[in-house]
């Protein structure tokens, strides 16, 4: 969904180094395994894995980030699901239905937490209560329309009543959305829910057993899970913002399995013994935002200018080694074919969308007919661990060289990074967002949301665009939603708010231990992932 940062990040963001742990803790936290998943003490199994990313919270509802979502595919159930083609399936809800305004949804009964105590009704609208609120949930709570209130209509019955009809509100229960049911009495107890010393409860496959920030996450089965349980016994997610030392720990095998491995580096892993690689279209969104009220970035002429001096098919080739197409919207065509009937279609709409090419002559010709012909200086930041957005950085750097504008590319921590975004001082700012749903309106919902500032990262202002939007999240008919849709991203290129760059994809790498899925599916790391993945043997 279109959450505030940091879940916007199409690629997972790191904090601080760490030193990779060679032996996974057991329950009460001694060593039972070795980081191999070799089989120890209790003949438990465990897979190691490695992200290029930390987390501050295991409460993606304060922390929205890529990672964290991940991770609550994997702890945690909203009242539906998604599988990894993005389609949806029972969670804690066995069926559902929308009447008018009202969704119902049939609760299952044979759901527990991970402490054996059973998910009443209580619980769930307790944590509807939480998604919905602002201070409980600052990072995920505006998903929930303004006015929402929720209810028990029967034995094993709730509805959820709206204020309005909300198309996208399909996917807002779900945990790929922003819905994580808790047990009422410990949220209430806890200090800090989702911190290292409170943890989380959730109903998840895999219940949390130790988390230590910017090192590790520690996850055993829940053997009392309602749904397909994992193989697994035990998972341990390293977090290793550094490159070297990840692809170091995955030759040696000390680690199982690596997510999201930068693009340049493919072939070197796929290089070591027994390593799969697989590929995901994740239809992220990758471009440049130029905010209108910062100045010189006030006269479209500039901003034509630096749009027609970057060069989207060379970053695409030369940056991403052909991971990823150029894009020509904000919404990559892929999310648009459930609605069209096919990405093709929906690829030669997005063509016909204004568009800025690269044209050093033009770019030229623009910063000369500008309020800044004389050139100017301005920078450009990208978070420290996406690697891929740093080099396209430098890369749009030495292209604006050549038309006279001087661009300094500064790498930031996270917590910086994130703090910057939308903050009405930077000029022209790098945006990137991974879809976790398959609703069409999912970035441009926040993006075009041209109420002004604040409402959307550029800090633009445009009534016919925001009406456009508002619109098509109430219109039921899917091509007709897209029409409104295309036709608000039409106005933002139009104005030069957005020069889109990629459509990028993911990569993981799999260790010769690990059965590997055949294919990875866009929303894979957002539906019940941890069942998928299972040891050789």
């Amino acid at each position: 969904m279109s959450t505030l940062i940091p879940r916007k990040l199409g690629a997972a963001v790191v904090l601080t180094a760490l030193t990779i742990s060679v032996t996974a803790c057991g329950q009460n936290g001694n060593s039972g395994s070795n980081a191999s998943g070799q089989t120890g003490q209790g003949g438990d199994q465990t897979l190691t894995l490695a992200v290029p990313a930390s987390l501050a919270t295991l409460d993606p509802a304060s922390e929205a980030g890529i990672l964290n979502y991940q991770i609550a595919a994997l702890t945690s159930d909203g009242l539906v699901g998604l599988d990894a083609q993005g389609g949806f399936v029972p969670a804690l809800a066995t069926e559902w239905r929308q009447e008018g305004n009202d969704w119902i949804y049939t609760i299952r009964e044979d759901a527990t937490f991970w402490d054996g105590s059973a998910v009443t009704i209580e619980d769930i609208l307790y944590s509807i209560e939480v998604a919905a609120d602002p201070e409980a949930s600052p990072s995920t709570s505006f998903y929930w329309p303004e006015g929402v209130t929720a209810e028990q209509t029967g034995d094993h019955e709730i509805t959820i009543h709206l204020p309005r009809v909300s198309v996208p509100f399909a996917y807002i229960p779900s945990a790929a959305g922003g819905l994580w049911v808790t047990k009422k009495e410990f949220r209430e107890a806890a200090e800090a829910y989702g911190s290292a010393e409170d943890l989380i409860l959730g109903t998840g496959p895999f219940k949390v057993v130790e988390f230590a920030q910017d090192s590790h996450i520690l996850l055993e089965r829940h053997d009392g899970y309602w749904g397909a349980k994992p193989s697994i016994q035990t998972l341990r997610i390293e977090f290793i913002p550094d490159a070297g030392t990840r692809l170091l720990a995955f030759q040696q095998g000390e680690i199982d399995q690596a997510l999201s491995i930068p693009l340049s580096e493919v072939q070197t892993w796929a290089q070591a013994a027994g390593a799969q690689v697989r590929q995901i279209a994740d239809r992220s969104y990758y471009g440049l935002t130029f905010d209108p009220n910062v100045e010189p970035f006030d006269d479209v002429r500039v901003r034509r200018a630096v749009a027609h001096a970057v060069d989207s098919a060379g970053i695409v080739e030369g940056v991403l080694q052909g991971y990823g197409a150029v894009a020509y919207g904000i919404t990559a065509p892929e999310t648009y074919a459930p609605s069209l009937g096919d990405a093709d279609q929906a690829l030669a709409k997005s063509k016909e969308l204004p568009q800025v090419g690269y044209s050093i002559e033009d770019a030229k010709a623009e910063l000369a007919a500008s309020k800044a012909a004389g050139g100017f200086t301005t920078s450009l930041t990208y978070p420290e661990s996406d690697q891929n957005m740093g080099k396209a950085s430098l890369a749009i750097a030495e292209q604006l060289k050549e038309i006279g504008i001087t661009l300094e590319v500064k790498e930031q921590p996270l917590e910086t990074w994130v703090s910057e975004v939308g903050n009405g001082e930077q000029g022209v700012a790098w945006m990137s967002y991974t879809p976790t749903t398959g609703d069409a309106n999912e970035i441009t919902g926040w993006l075009l949301a041209a109420s002004g500032p604040g409402a959307n990262p550029a800090n633009w202002t445009d009534q016919a665009t925001a009406d456009l939007i508002a619109q098509a999240d109430q219109t039921e008919d899917p091509a007709a939603r897209v029409d409104l849709i295309w036709q608000a991203n039409a106005i933002a290129q139009e104005q030069v708010i957005y020069k889109p760059i990629f459509w990028g994809q993911s990569v993981t790498a799999f260790g010769s231990r690990v059965e590997a899925p055949e294919t990875l599916d866009a929303y894979f790391y957002y539906s019940s992932w941890g069942a998928a993945l299972s040891l050789k043997g």
